[in-house]
């Protein structure tokens, strides 16, 4: 791989990082402070990244210049001019689901936690 090659690497799943971590934090941070959120919005998010995450390879290989198969658009096996769209539906979906773990054992533990510490009369 040349210099180019490894940038545009680097710079494709370095912005799918970033907005997989923003997911992350946006969502952990909705799931707290919002029932609704919780409730409706998450799901209907979780939905549409998911949604994101199928139509992405199909968009990818329209808008690649060069031939793509939908093997290496759906892996990212070849980068190339749109792939950044790819990863970062990957990124969102994967910073979505993994909020709502994060948030589902944190309520989990917490209210465990609680029926555990009460002292028995």
């Amino acid at each position: 791989m040349n210099d180019t090659a490894n940038l545009t690497t680097l710079f494709t799943l370095g912005g799918a990082a970033i907005f997989g971590l923003t997911a992350l934090g946006g969502s952990i941070v909705g799931i707290r402070k919002s029932i609704t959120f919780r409730r409706k919005w998450y799901w209907r998010l979780l939905a549409l990244a998911f949604a994101s995450c199928l139509l992405a390879p199909f968009v990818y290989r329209s808008v690649a210049l060069y031939n793509v198969s939908l093997a290496d658009a759906f892996l990212l096996r070849s980068i190339h001019a749109g792939a950044w769209r790819v990863a970062e539906a990957y990124g969102a979906f994967l910073g979505l689901a993994l909020g709502g773990l994060v948030e589902l054992c944190r309520t989990r533990l917490s209210r465990s936690s609680r029926t555990v510490d009460r002292p028995s009369q």
